[in-house]
C-alpha cells in the first residue's frame, strides 16, 4: 500500500475508533470498525501485488520493449519496431508513415519523425521523397530520362537540357532528344536498335571478345590465338590473355578449346 494512502487509512481508523469510544459504543461496534479497515487493507495489498499482463506489440507480437505510443490513436508498439516501419516507408519512397495497427489510418506526425526517428541520412531521403511527390503532382513537371531529376516547365519547348546531368531530352516522349525525327520515328528506331543490341549480346556469347578492350571478333580459320587491333593476344575460346606460342595454344591446354586447331 502506498505510504500516503496507508497513513490516511490509519488516521481515519483512529478517528473512527476515538469517536466510537467517546460515544460509548459497545465492543461489537469497535470490532466492526477494526474488521472493516482490515478488509480494506487486504484488498489494497492484493491490488498492489497482482501483476499486470504485459502489453503485446502488434508488429513483432512480443512483449513491448521501450514502448512508443502513436499520437492520435494511442496504439502502442516497441520503439525499434516503429523505427523499422519508418525506415521501410522511406525505402518505399513514401512521405507519410501510418500507424502499423491493422485498419488504423492514423499518421505519425512529421515533427515526431524528425524528433525521434530520423537520422541525418533519413532526413535527406525524406526531403527528397517529399520533393519528388510534390513534383509528380505538378502537371507541368517533366523528369529527365537519365538522372530522373524533375523540371518545372514554364513553356512548351520540346528540347530541354537537364540542369543536373546536362542531358538534352524531348519533353513529349521523355527520351533523349531526337533532332530531325518525330517521336514516333525515334521510338521505331530505338526498338530496332534495342533488338540489334540483344542480337549482338547473343553474338558475343558464341564468339570472341578481347579481354582488354572488349572488341568483338569472329574467327574464320586457324588456331585459337587471336591478336586484337589493340595489341592484346588472347585465346578465342576462353578469352584468357596468352602469347602466340604458349603451351595454352600449342598444347591445347584450354579446357574449352578441344583441339589446338579446328
Amino acid at each position: 500500500m502506498d505510504n500516503a494512502i496507508q497513513n490516511l487509512c490509519l488516521f481515519n481508523f483512529r478517528e473512527e475508533i476515538n469517536q466510537a469510544l467517546l460515544k460509548g459504543q459497545p465492543e461489537s461496534v469497535l470490532e466492526q470498525i477494526i474488521l472493516k479497515y482490515i478488509d480494506e487493507y487486504r484488498k489494497s495489498e492484493k491490488n498492489n501485488t497482482e501483476k499486470e499482463e504485459p502489453e503485446e506489440c502488434g508488429i513483432c507480437f512480443g512483449e513491448i520493449d521501450n514502448c512508443y505510443t502513436i499520437p492520435g490513436c494511442g496504439h502502442k508498439f516497441c520503439f525499434s519496431c516503429v523505427q523499422e516501419t519508418v525506415e521501410q516507408a522511406l525505402n518505399d519512397n513514401n512521405v507519410e508513415v501510418h500507424c502499423p495497427q491493422a485498419g488504423c489510418n492514423s499518421k505519425i506526425p512529421t515533427s515526431e519523425l524528425y524528433a525521434k526517428f530520423f537520422t541525418p541520412e533519413m532526413c535527406s531521403r525524406f526531403t527528397e521523397n517529399s520533393r519528388r511527390v510534390f513534383l509528380m503532382a505538378q502537371k507541368n513537371c517533366k523528369f529527365c530520362p537519365k538522372c530522373e531529376a524533375g523540371l518545372l516547365m514554364t513553356d512548351n519547348k520540346l528540347k530541354v537540357q537537364c540542369p543536373i546531368c546536362n542531358t538534352y531530352f524531348c519533353t513529349n516522349c521523355l527520351c533523349e532528344y531526337h533532332e530531325g525525327s518525330t517521336c514516333e520515328q525515334y521510338q521505331k528506331w530505338k526498338a530496332e536498335n534495342d533488338k540489334a543490341d540483344e542480337m549482338f549480346k547473343e553474338f558475343l556469347k558464341t564468339h570472341g571478345e578481347c579481354p582488354e578492350c572488349h572488341m568483338a571478333c569472329e574467327r574464320i580459320s586457324g588456331c585459337n590465338y587471336i591478336k586484337c587491333v589493340c595489341g592484346c593476344g588472347y585465346c578465342y575460346k576462353c578469352h584468357k590473355k596468352v602469347k602466340h606460342f604458349s603451351p595454352h595454344i600449342l598444347q591445347a591446354n584450354c579446357s574449352l578449346s578441344g583441339e589446338g586447331r579446328d
